[in-house]
């Protein structure tokens, strides 16, 4: 059994507040509307639930899981949400073409290459925040999974020396969103986790046997 848990998080004391739970469909019988999938599921709970959240806020952090056109498009498309989430490694970006047009005859250009991931062009995706744990990249990209242009930040995790000792690709549906904000967005969605972990330890989550959707309705 699994179900999908929303959180609000107050970013300044770093806290997630439990909102509600929805109990996951099973995948083997057909309690699914014709033709949908677990993640059209999971798209339906934050559309059905915008007008509620966005009063609470208007960014919704998902992890990677969720970075998929099928759950993004009808919340960008029914909401007022944006969505900040986690890029895959070997995620198919391309860079905007922002130079002149040649004026002649057919489609405008309107991309300037795919990016390598491994080796961003840091003329292009330029630097916008350094301290001594991370270094932030960011620009407006072309999504090609996701069909849509995005903010990416891009950032390296520094160790103790200053070097590199990983990076990670994020991005936000709001291209006006700086790259900070991204990452600290990011972060404090993992906050909701302490949620799971408490409701386990202290409120018996994993000891009932219930199979019915109404006793697994946490408000």
């Amino acid at each position: 059994m699994e179900i999908a848990g929303i959180a609000v998080v107050d970013v300044d004391q770093n806290t997630a507040y439990h909102l509600e739970a929805i109990q996951t469909p099973s995948a083997r019988k057909s309690t699914l509307e014709d033709g949908q999938s677990i993640v059209d599921h999971y798209a339906n709970i934050i559309v059905s639930r915008s007008a509620q959240l966005s009063k609470l806020s208007t960014i919704l952090a998902v992890d990677a899981y969720f970075t998929k056109r099928k759950f993004i498009d009808p919340i960008c498309e029914k909401t007022d949400l944006n969505i900040v989430g986690r890029l895959r490694e070997d995620a198919n970006l391309r860079y905007l073409y922002n130079g002149r047009q040649t004026g002649s005859k057919g489609r405008p250009k309107q991309y300037a290459g795919k990016i390598n991931v491994k080796r961003i062009d840091k003329r292009r995706v330029t630097q916008e925040y350094e301290d001594d744990d991370v270094r932030i990249h960011a620009a407006v990209v072309n999504s090609v999974g996701l069909k849509r242009n995005v903010k990416l930040c891009y950032v390296e995790f520094l160790n103790t020396t200053g070097e590199v000792n990983t990076t990670k690709m994020f991005f936000s549906t709001d291209i006006i969103m700086t790259g900070l904000a991204i990452l600290c967005a990011y972060r404090a969605r993992f906050q909701m986790e302490f949620n799971f972990r408490d409701s386990k330890q202290f409120t018996g989550l994993q000891n009932s046997q219930a199979r019915s959707k109404r006793k697994y309705i946490f408000m």
